[in-house]
């Protein structure tokens, strides 16, 4: 008898587009415990990227090629310095309805800025992420070339939400935040306006923000830059 060899083909991504929001969200869970001094951290960081992001199965790591390993690494550790400087997505459309980018984040309602600094100040907890999303990207009602009107914010709407966990891809993840996050810093060192609607103690959080929602991004990076 002859031994068969069977060939499996894994699709490596390279762009954050090819990522659904939800399968990085598996990831992060599965490592944002794990410390760099930890005996078996690279494999850890390695294995669960190509588990959840690869879709290649625990049982065959094993068995893949240094080749493979080296493809994995080096598309990860390039994506991950990619994110601090996605650009914006401005719009995007699921199931036939198109979504927008608050148009102009100096004009919005105070609800509105209240629910994403509460959000964003807690981003990979629970669902935070698809709520913080629901309310920067909301159904486009109206639409003048390049200009829109959104849908008015009257709360995080569970629907908009479950579209997301099923639809969002990361691409739009990481423009969002990184634009968001960045002006809304801004306005706190700069703007007296937005220190008098915070308190003292929200406008420290708010300052932490960038730093926190970093850190898994660092995490997973880490060891790469020490040379993989």
């Amino acid at each position: 008898m002859s031994n068969l060899s069977k060939t499996v083909k894994h699709t490596i991504p390279t762009r954050w587009e090819e990522i659904k929001l939800s399968l990085y969200l598996k990831y992060y869970n599965a490592v944002k415990d794990a410390k760099p001094e930890d005996a078996g951290y690279e494999e850890l960081i390695i294995k669960e990227f190509a588990h959840y992001l690869c879709l290649i199965h625990r049982d065959l790591f094993p068995s893949l090629e240094m080749s493979t390993i080296d493809e994995i690494g080096e598309n990860m550790k390039r994506m991950f310095k990619q994110t601090s400087s996605m650009p914006l997505v401005q719009t995007f459309e699921i199931e036939g309805t198109e979504y927008g980018f608050h148009p102009n984040l100096q004009d919005l309602t105070y609800g509105e800025y209240l629910d994403l600094t509460h959000y964003g100040s807690k981003l990979w907890e629970e669902d935070n992420i698809y709520k913080f999303l629901s309310i920067l990207y909301r159904p486009i009602v109206r639409k003048s070339g390049k200009e829109y009107i959104l849908d008015d914010y009257s709360g995080t709407s569970q629907v908009r939400i479950d579209l997301f966990k099923s639809h969002m891809t990361c691409d739009v993840v990481w423009g969002s935040v990184s634009f968001f996050l960045l002006l809304q810093l801004a306005l706190v060192n700069s703007t007296s306006l937005y220190l008098t609607e915070l308190t003292q103690e929200a406008a420290r959080e708010l300052k932490q923000t960038l730093q926190t929602n970093g850190e898994h991004i660092k995490q997973s990076i880490h060891w790469l830059e020490a040379g993989l």
